[in-house]
This record gives C-alpha cells, structure tokens and sequence, in this order.
C-alpha cells in the first residue's frame, strides 16, 4: 500500500529489510533472546546501511538531517525486535541528537564524527532508586573540584548500558533537592572511568536489557557538563 512516503524511504525500508535477513533473521533472534545476548557486532551491520549519520549534520560528518529515515531506521529494526531498534536509538537519539541539541562546540566536535561512524552508543541516565519518575528530585550530584567535577550517585533502569561507551546524566551540581528544578545539570560520563560500576538487571524473563549504575568519586573533566551547567531541566524537558 502506498502512503506517500518519499521514494528513498522504500528504498531505506528494503535496505533494513535486507540486511536483517542476512544477519539477524527471525531463527537467530529467538536463539539470541533465548541467551540473553544479542551481538555488539549487529551495529556494524546497522552502520554500514548510512543510516547513523542521518542526526548529524555534514559538518560533523554525518549524512543530513533526516529524521524521517531516522524514526524509519527505528521502526524496521524494531519490527525484528525492539533489542535491536534500541542499539540504533541509542547512538542516532540518546548520543546524536542530544549532543547536537544541547552540546558545546567542542562536544560536537569530539563526539558527532564518532557517533557518524557507528563507533560510540550513549545510555540516559534519568531514573534513580528513590526518584522514578520524578525526575526533578535526583540525588546524583556532581561536586565542583579543581579538576572539573566528582559524581556520586546511582542510576537505575538505564537501558543497555552495559553495551554503551557513554551516559548522559542528570545530576545536581548546586542547590539540593528542595530547590526542585534549579541546580541540575546533565554530564556526559565515560562509563570506562574509575569508579563507575554498571550492574545488569535480570528481569523474570531473564532479560537483561536494564541497568544499574554506580558512581563512586568519578573524576569528570570540567567540560563533561552539557551545554551549560544549570540547563538539566530545560534540557530534559525541551
């Protein structure tokens, strides 16, 4: 049936369609959720159909700005499971597109050209033990130092962060918990750094997809603030 849609999103949609039959049929997902483990190496595959630079600008090395192909991308892949339609939001969305939004100069500089490639995969660090939802009461505060900030806090239910090199927090870098919405600020945190500790949660499934992560006197460097420091809530609510 045909909805209007441009020709090069047939085009995209038999693509995707492809190449998840080559590399991700319908027998090897079964097996793969079966194990609770669906291969990193299934991004490569995502990436070489161009469809990661389609939040990007070409200026940062991305395609253009297309995001109709992006929420197209999404919906193929998580025609085959949402597991991998989720490894693509979360470089396409949770890195790019954030970064692009709300990132420094210097952010976009370093990070965009990788998330381009496919080479980099971003978790959200939004949910805490005490807080669910209420986004506006988090505990995880990142204290100013003389080397740029130390994080100490949890994050809970941070989709398939055991598989990402990076999270974008929101944290409290001033005021406390009664100010509500003032003092927050979202950091970008290497999840290799000393002191970060991601735990999967096995759901009764025994799924896996979501996560624990701690911080523990993590080091971040002055310019792992996104934007500017204050702007959490704004950010989070743009």
């Amino acid at each position: 049936m045909d909805f209007g849609e441009p020709e090069h999103i047939g085009m995209l949609r038999d693509s995707i369609r492809c190449m998840l039959e080559r590399h991700a049929t319908r027998e090897m997902m079964a097996r793969w959720d079966e194990e609770d483990k669906v291969p990193r190496s299934l991004m490569q595959h995502i990436t070489e159909l161009g469809v990661c630079g389609m939040t990007i600008p070409e200026e940062y090395g991305g395609t253009g700005r297309d995001i109709l192909g992006a929420m197209v991308t999404v919906e193929e892949l998580s025609r085959r499971s949402m597991v991998i339609g989720t490894l693509y939001l979360m470089n396409a969305c949770y890195g790019s597109m954030n970064i692009l939004a709300s990132g420094s100069d210097e952010q976009k500089r370093k990070l965009l050209p990788k998330l381009a490639n496919g080479e980099l995969l971003f978790a959200y660090g939004l949910s805490e033990p005490d807080v669910g939802s209420d986004l506006a009461s988090v505990k995880t505060r990142a204290v100013p130092n003389d080397q740029g900030f130390v994080l100490n806090g949890q994050k809970i239910w941070t989709t398939n962060a055991h598989h990402c090199q990076y999270m974008i927090a929101l944290v409290r870098t001033s005021g406390t918990t009664e100010d509500r919405h003032k003092g927050l600020s979202q950091v970008i945190v290497d999840l290799s750094l000393p002191g970060v500790t991601v735990r999967p949660i096995e759901d009764l499934s025994g799924d896996s997809h979501f996560c624990e992560v701690f911080f523990d006197n993590v080091q971040l460097d002055a310019d792992a603030i996104v934007g500017a420091e204050g702007q959490g809530w704004e950010q989070v609510t743009a």
